[in-house]
């Protein structure tokens, strides 16, 4: 599989940005605060889509890239796979999945009930297991010492 191409109608503080993937590697070196964590979150959600608010009590990704501006929540991804070229389209409601639109097209031609776990069939893991082998977030990334990193800093500055 490889991205081509996303929109981004709104999510987060992200609006109406188009996107385009380089077919080697694309790579976003910018400063915190640029969006790169809700790029890759709303990726994730293209493909798997969001949690209801109400299935846990804690904090989840609708409520944390529910668009900061209003408006349309959501926006589409395109992708090649299999020699074939595809575009999901999802939009998402505030509180609930049951409400949220999703469609799907393979060449141009729209599917009549795309699964709303298209992940899975696609990446052959469910959710979870994506966000702990591929996904990982600025969130997730532990920075800490070591006793040696600390004696080394310790004898530098001395």
């Amino acid at each position: 599989m490889r991205l081509i191409s996303c929109h981004i109608e709104n999510f987060g503080n992200i609006n109406k940005k188009d996107i385009a993937f380089n077919a080697e590697l694309t790579s976003f070196c910018e400063k915190n605060g640029y969006g790169k964590s809700t790029i890759a979150a709303f990726l994730k959600s293209m493909f798997y889509g969001m949690d209801s608010t109400r299935k846990n009590g804690k904090f989840n990704d609708r409520v944390h890239y529910f668009p900061f501006s209003g408006g349309v929540f959501g926006g589409s991804v395109v992708f090649l796979c299999n020699d074939k070229i595809y575009k999901i389209e999802r939009f998402f409601d505030e509180t609930s999945d049951t409400r949220d639109k999703l469609n799907v097209y393979c060449n141009n031609e729209k599917y009549d009930n795309p699964d709303y776990n298209i992940g899975e069939k696609l990446f052959g893991i469910n959710k979870e297991s994506f966000e702990r082998t591929i996904f990982i977030t600025s969130a997730e990334i532990e920075f800490s010492s070591t006793d040696s990193i600390n004696t080394k800093l310790n004898n530098f500055v001395a």
